[in-house]
């Protein structure tokens, strides 16, 4: 791209006519090279300039995810804690819980021959009271029978048959909760 430029100044100087075509042809060739080596320096320093800007933009999106990723993991975190104040809370108030959980776990028994429930002593009361309801559901199992473990928390029970134990306490459900958050490694229960 040749560039025409048009000078208030003629070339050469003051003289104007009285400098030869050849110093004028001179002049312009000198006055282009710089005005191209102008162009030329300019445009790598914009390149340098460009490039810095995107690996400076790459480092601001880097640390917005590293950002990002913190503050998630910091909302589950709190999300977790909150959570289990809010069903302690609940647990605490509403006695009727253990009723719930273990109507569920007594259904889904396959194996009735030997079962052993074992709940918190503070719900051990209410679970016996219940107990009609617990042989309905079990078809009269031949050995069925509730005990109380302080190891158990408030809430939740421990079921042991002839196959298998089945973990309903509270604390293995929140634990369940945080590992499908990601807030725990997945554990490796088969």
């Amino acid at each position: 791209m040749k560039l025409v430029i048009k000078s208030k100044v003629p070339i050469g100087g003051v003289q104007g006519d009285n400098s030869s075509k050849e110093e004028r042809n001179k002049v312009e060739d000198v006055y282009h090279k710089g005005f191209e080596d102008g162009l030329r320096i300019g445009k790598e320093e914009t390149i340098k300039i460009r490039e810095k800007l995107i690996s400076v933009i790459q480092d601001v999106l880097e640390e917005k995810q590293n950002i990002f990723g913190t503050a998630e993991a910091v909302i589950l975190k709190l999300a977790s804690v909150i959570s289990r104040k809010i069903i302690y809370k609940e647990i605490n108030t509403d006695s009727e819980i253990i009723l719930n959980v273990v109507r569920e776990i007594l259904k889904s028994i396959t194996d009735r021959s030997k079962i052993v429930l074992k709940v918190n002593p503070q719900d051990i009361n209410l679970v016996k009271g219940n107990s009609e309801e617990w042989n309905g559901l079990l078809d009269e199992a031949s050995n069925f029978d509730i005990t109380s473990d302080m190891e158990i928390e408030k809430g939740g029970c421990l079921v042991d048959t002839s196959l298998h134990e089945i973990d309903a306490t509270i604390e293995s459900k929140l634990r369940k909760i945080d590992e499908i958050l990601g807030l725990l490694p997945e554990s490796s229960e088969i």
